[in-house]
């Protein structure tokens, strides 16, 4: 079986849009949509959210996800996306004890795709492993 997790990344401090993580959109945080929405996965084993909002560390949704505490050095307007999603995997291979096969990786700013279009897109993948 193959091990497929999803990763949030959700930072604090923007400043393009401030607060944008956890603005309310349809009476929850932003953030708050596509962890629901893959949550909803049948392929996805566990949902992490990699961040530094307080908000988001609370769960005000009471939501089955875990959170990775962002470092500092990963918190800045200059921190690599890539570092962020690297920083993640490993601590979710530690946590869980298990390879992490492959990623879904959740933007805390936007709505998100449905579970059922994630578990087609994560199908797809497993089904052709010439794409990466």
């Amino acid at each position: 079986m193959i091990n497929v997790y999803a990763l949030q990344t959700a930072r604090a401090g923007s400043k393009s849009v401030v607060s944008k993580n956890t603005m309310l959109f349809d009476d929850k945080p932003l953030f708050q949509h596509p962890v629901e929405k893959a949550i909803s996965s049948e392929l996805i084993k566990r949902v992490y959210i990699s961040t530094d909002i307080s908000l988001i560390k609370e769960n005000p949704g009471n939501l089955s996800y875990r959170v990775i505490d962002r470092p500092t050095y990963l918190c800045g307007d200059d921190s690599s996306h890539h570092d962020v999603m690297i920083h993640g995997i490993e601590e979710i291979e530690s946590i869980e004890k298990e390879n992490v096969d492959l990623l879904v990786v959740l933007l805390g700013n936007s709505l998100g795709s449905s579970g059922k279009e994630i578990d087609q897109a994560v199908e797809f993948l497993i089904e052709h492993p010439e794409y990466d």
